[in-house]
């Protein structure tokens, strides 16, 4: 991801933020990486971006924790939709590439059904699209929604 970050002309504060856009969410407790610790170590910007598109409550059912993601989707700066932008084109040309090889059974690694997963994986493009028409990273994102609906 931060590859594709730095190839879009992103800062330095939102490569940093796609790198370490997961660790919140999942470090493990004994070692678990905080708000205030990506504040200290990679400074505010950064810890910022990271929490926006960290998935807070993970106690909430799939259903339910997608459909607050989508809703705070709408309230991203640009920076932001570049990082979860960035997570999703990533996330996606890898699942576009296995399904070709592997087919339907990609689909057993998620924690949801297919269409509950191809659902959900098209309404957050669009969402990402429609907060940020001309981010660099929306033909991209428009392709592999293309790519995924296929798979439907």
């Amino acid at each position: 991801m931060g590859i594709l970050l730095s190839s879009i002309g992103a800062d330095e504060d939102v490569v940093c933020a796609g790198i370490l856009h997961d660790t919140i969410e999942d470090s493990i407790e004994e070692k678990k990486v905080t708000v205030e610790m990506l504040t200290d170590r990679f400074g505010e910007k950064v810890a910022e971006l990271v929490l926006a598109v960290t998935e807070t409550d993970k106690s909430l059912s799939w259903n339910e924790r997608k459909k607050q993601a989508l809703e705070h989707i709408k309230t991203f700066s640009h920076e932001a939709i570049l990082v979860k932008s960035a997570d999703i084109v990533s996330n996606l040309t890898e699942m576009v590439d296995d399904h070709n090889k592997e087919g339907d059974q990609i689909f057993q690694r998620f924690n949801a059904s297919k269409d509950k997963k191809i659902k959900n994986i098209l309404e957050t493009n669009t969402v990402l699209l429609e907060a940020w028409p001309e981010s660099p990273l929306a033909q991209e994102l428009s392709y592999l929604s293309g790519r995924v609906h296929m798979m439907s």
